[in-house]
C-alpha cells in the first residue's frame, strides 16, 4: 500500500476541515539550494551601466540654466541648445561619452549665445530709444 499524500485512498480517509499533509521538498535534488542567495558584496549594489565600463571622464552638465536663459532671451538660438541639451544623457548612457562630452559643450555654447544675444537686443532698444529721447528734447523749442 502506497503512503503518498497524493494517494486518492489516503486523501478519501482525511476529512475536508482538518488539514491536508503536503510534500514539500527542503532542498532541490541536485544538493543546491532551491533559491539563488545574492552574494554579501552584490546584495545592495545597483546595476552598472554601460556593461560594467568606467566612464573616462565624468558626466557633462546638459547646461539646462543656459538653455532657458536662451528660450526667454532670443529663442531662435535656443532650439539648437535645447537639442545638445536633451542628447547629453541619451549619449552618456549609450557609452558615447566623448560624443555627450562634445553635446554638452555645444549646449553651453548655443545656450550663452542666445541669452548674450537676448541682452545686446535689449541694450540696444534701450540706448535707440535714449537717443530718441535726447534728440526730441534737443528739439522742442520752449513757448
Amino acid at each position: 500500500m502506497s503512503t503518498s499524500p497524493y494517494d486518492p485512498q489516503l486523501t478519501a480517509q482525511i476529512p475536508v476541515d482538518q488539514p491536508q499533509p503536503i510534500d514539500i521538498p527542503i532542498a532541490s535534488p541536485y544538493g543546491a539550494q532551491p533559491y539563488a542567495v545574492p552574494q554579501q558584496s552584490m546584495a545592495y549594489s545597483f546595476p552598472q551601466p554601460f556593461g560594467g565600463m568606467v566612464p573616462p571622464i565624468p558626466r557633462p552638465d546638459p547646461h539646462w540654466g543656459w538653455v532657458i536663459g536662451a528660450f526667454i532671451m532670443f529663442w531662435p538660438v535656443a532650439i539648437a541648445a535645447c537639442i545638445n541639451a536633451a542628447r547629453v544623457d541619451s549619449s552618456w548612457m549609450a557609452g558615447d561619452f566623448y560624443g555627450a562630452q562634445r553635446q554638452s559643450e555645444d549646449a553651453e555654447k548655443f545656450g550663452k549665445i542666445g541669452v548674450f544675444v537676448g541682452v545686446g537686443m535689449i541694450a540696444l532698444v534701450i540706448l535707440m530709444y535714449v537717443i530718441m529721447f535726447i534728440v526730441l528734447f534737443s528739439l522742442a523749442r520752449p513757448y
